[in-house]
């Protein structure tokens, strides 16, 4: 609901709070991906799109984590990687 509210910063520590409680999770890596995107915090979104890579083993969420990881590359002027994007 905090994502919802726009409170990207409180969502941010709820979903930090969450992870130590759920360390193995695709899902909550998911959305503090995107709480990190949304807040230009490149670094942290980097982590947890990879964390969230080494748990998925759900075929919808793949895609999902392959757009959002394009996302990032762009946001990290990843040149290479940005052109590769399929």
């Amino acid at each position: 609901s905090q994502i919802l509210q726009q409170k990207a910063k409180e969502a941010k520590q709820t979903a930090e709070i969450l992870i130590k409680k759920e360390e193995n999770n695709p899902n909550l890596f998911l959305a503090k991906t995107i709480i990190d995107v949304y807040l230009f915090d490149i670094k942290d979104a980097r982590y947890y799109i990879n964390k969230a890579k080494d748990f998925n083993d759900d075929s919808f969420n793949a895609d999902i984590i392959k757009t959002i990881d394009n996302v990032i590359s762009i946001l990290e002027l990843d040149i290479d990687k940005v052109f590769k994007i399929s």
